[in-house]
């Protein structure tokens, strides 16, 4: 039973949850479960007080609600990524490169999906600029990660720093919604979104924090 257990943890990392607060790609998918749901509680809480929780009236719910959609597409590609960053940092540093680099590639289009949610989530002119910049600060940290390992120590904190126009562009709309709300359940369905993504970005920023330069030695 020892033996498995260890077998476990050395070969698949997703399983091995001691590891979490040092493997950010364990951390990622915390926060990508997170936000998964969140978008499902938007869906459902849509169809529920339209009264269409059908096969039908879900799909219809689904494809309108642009945001849910794209954070769930977001969070199904960076749960694969952060398979990849698990798996990477199984042994600590240095990380598996090719693994690593996968994680990277991946993750910048996850974050194009994720940046585009916000901005569409955005209710004022502020969140919406904030969004923006988060977006940018994200893909292109990602992406020059992945493209230019060599600039990396550079632009990878970049991730990190988006966390926060991200998480105030999402309180930003937090305060719209409730004061823009006709009923409880009008605020319920406008906030559970917001809501499960910013506890998702606080697992997203340890992640990105264990992965700047200083923390590799």
């Amino acid at each position: 039973m020892h033996r498995l257990t260890s077998r476990l943890t050395i070969d698949r990392p997703i399983f091995a949850f001691r590891e979490m607060p040092s493997n950010p790609g364990l951390l990622y998918n915390i926060g990508n479960a997170v936000a998964f749901f969140g978008a499902i509680a938007a869906f459902v809480l849509n169809a529920l007080l339209a009264q269409s929780l059908t096969g039908a009236g879900f799909a219809s719910h689904f494809i309108g609600n642009a945001p849910a959609l794209l954070t769930t597409m977001a969070t199904f590609v960076f749960w694969i990524s952060g398979l990849n960053y698990a798996k990477a940092w199984a042994k600590g540093f240095p990380p598996h490169p090719g693994l690593n680099s996968r994680g990277h590639a991946l993750s910048t289009l996850g974050a194009v999906c994720i940046g585009l949610a916000l901005v569409l989530m955005a209710r004022t002119e502020t969140a919406l600029a904030l969004a923006v910049v988060a977006t940018i600060l994200h893909v292109s940290g990602k992406w020059v990660s992945w493209k230019a390992p060599d600039a990396d120590q550079y632009f990878k904190p970049m991730p990190l720093y988006s966390r926060v126009p991200y998480a105030t562009t999402v309180l930003l709309d937090l305060r719209s919604d409730m004061l823009t709300s006709s009923s409880l359940d009008d605020a319920t369905i406008k906030v559970a979104l917001p809501l499960f993504l910013l506890v998702a970005t606080l697992f997203w920023a340890r992640a990105d924090w264990l992965l700047l330069p200083q923390q590799k030695n």
